[in-house]
């Protein structure tokens, strides 16, 4: 599909646009964790209220208190078109027929905060149903601005309905990710991935998408716990019998992309569960069956150096350790700055998922490079979607 971008909107004075975002950030003794999700709406918004346009926002959030919170961080970072004593105007009405009237009272430029419009549909009488709503709200907005990156993929009835019944146009938070997402080209023998962090069925679908495309895919956290436990047992002494269901797919990819699948070669191990007690760096011919693994090891960096300053592109997800304890965080440093070097070098580099994307920041490396993608879950769909065939 066309993904037209709000600057092509040059006639917006006395328009009203119905606007979608992303509240989903993380609430902690009434204050937002990380803000970064209502900072990206800031450039789009400010365009459209300084055009003229009257704005309508809405997100998946019915929380009152959260929605509160939100808009105290988006009022310290907005900007409009006019001295805008009444901050933004949060419409926490139960019946959707009041939204036209204030509609009609706002002026021009002004910012009208929803709920989202499901849950107006459990306060409805049985005489009213999701089609009114959806219809006296397309019947007041010229124009459906969408600048939700993490729901590419959705199937919510009013966003998917909004955008056939009125002219749809994408935020420039959302088209500069995108943007991002197609500079990522495969190349044969020069493309690298780094995968660590929970070992679950979407990082496994990930990980043999990444092979299937050419990456050669660098491994640690659980993850490699988990391809280092069937590449002992089952590719090296041959044992049919260990947790054969979840290992044959593993083993399957050992068997195909060997070549291509780089396990860590020493960790950082305690024989047991607690962090406090003493810790042992062990080759991987040394590993025990009930040593816990804490961090790779520093030949593992070494042997991933290679692989690394060839790369011409580079992906990044998930840690190689618990890097919540500074002692266990030396190998995700070290590959953040061997990372994020290259990526300011000559590789277009991505950065995937919020603890990766937070601990490079942390690192001061963020700045090196290329994007941070934190919606993780999205960029997994689009980079196992071969038609990315997106659904609005």
């Amino acid at each position: 599909m066309k993904f037209r971008s709000i600057a092509d909107l040059k006639n917006l004075k006395n328009k009203t646009v119905l606007f979608y975002c992303d509240f989903d950030v993380v609430i902690n003794n009434g204050k937002v964790d990380n803000d970064r999700k209502i900072r990206e709406i800031i450039d789009s918004l400010e365009y459209l209220s300084f055009a003229g346009a009257k704005i309508l926002l809405f997100s998946d959030e019915n929380n009152t208190k959260k929605i509160e919170i939100v808009l105290n961080v988006l009022n310290k970072f907005l900007k409009l078109n006019y001295d805008f004593k009444n901050k933004i105007v949060y419409y926490n009405n139960s019946e959707i027929v009041r939204l036209e009237d204030v509609l009609k009272l706002v002026n021009f430029g002004d910012i009208v905060v929803t709920n989202s419009f499901d849950s107006y549909v459990d306060k409805l009488n049985n005489t009213k149903s999701s089609h009114d709503i959806l219809k006296k709200v397309s019947a007041k907005c010229d124009y459906f601005v969408f600048e939700n990156f993490n729901k590419l993929y959705t199937n919510n009835y009013f966003v998917t309905n909004f955008s056939k019944k009125i002219k749809t146009f994408f935020g420039y938070s959302f088209l500069n990710k995108l943007d991002n997402y197609s500079r990522i080209q495969v190349e044969r023998n020069n493309s690298v991935a780094v995968v660590g962090g929970e070992y679950n069925n979407a990082k496994f679908k990930f990980i043999e998408n990444l092979l299937d495309k050419g990456f050669y895919v660098l491994l640690g956290g659980e993850v490699s716990s988990i391809f280092i436990s069937v590449y002992k047992n089952r590719f090296i002494n041959k044992i049919k019998n260990v947790n054969k269901k979840s290992s044959d797919k593993v083993l399957n990819l050992l068997k195909k992309y060997k070549n291509n699948i780089v396990l860590p070669i020493d960790f950082m191990i305690s024989e047991n569960k607690d962090k406090d007690v003493s810790i042992y760096k062990k080759d991987l011919s040394e590993l025990g069956k009930y040593d816990n693994i804490f961090d790779v090891g520093p030949e593992t960096i070494k042997s991933y150096i290679p692989y690394i300053k060839r790369a011409k592109c580079l992906i990044w997800s998930g840690l190689l350790g618990f890097v919540e304890e500074n002692k266990f965080s030396h190998g995700s440093g070290l590959i953040s700055q061997l990372f994020c070097n290259r990526s300011k070098g000559p590789a277009f580099g991505a950065v995937v998922g919020n603890r990766t994307c937070d601990f490079v920041n942390i690192t001061k490396y963020g700045e090196d490079v290329d994007f941070l993608f934190y919606e993780k879950d999205t960029f997994y769909k689009l980079f196992n979607d071969e038609e990315t065939n997106i659904k609005l």
